[in-house]
């Protein structure tokens, strides 16, 4: 490889960075906009995980969720201290 061509490459790489960063804040942005009262759809996409999982974990009593007739709602705060506590406990664990 020339070097003109290696500094193409770490451009390339340093752009692509860059861009993922972006990303990132953009996502995290648009989350930040979302309502403090989740339904189970819009938390399992905030968590990136399943539908079915969230419900599982709705079913536990330390789960920040609650019924309001057949509808299953999720605190986004308690949701985002959930996760956290989660985090913290598997960081421990390893």
């Amino acid at each position: 490889m020339s070097f003109e061509e290696t500094i193409r490459q770490i451009v390339r790489e340093e752009n692509e960075e860059f861009l993922q960063k972006i990303k990132d804040e953009l996502n995290y942005s648009a989350h930040d906009s979302m309502p403090d009262v989740l339904t189970v759809q819009e938390a399992a996409e905030y968590l990136r995980m399943g539908k079915s999982k969230m419900y599982e974990l709705s079913q536990h009593h330390d789960f920040p969720s609650w019924r309001e007739g057949r509808r299953v709602l999720i605190s986004k705060k308690g949701l985002d201290q959930y996760q956290r506590e989660k985090l913290n406990e598997k960081e421990v664990i390893m």
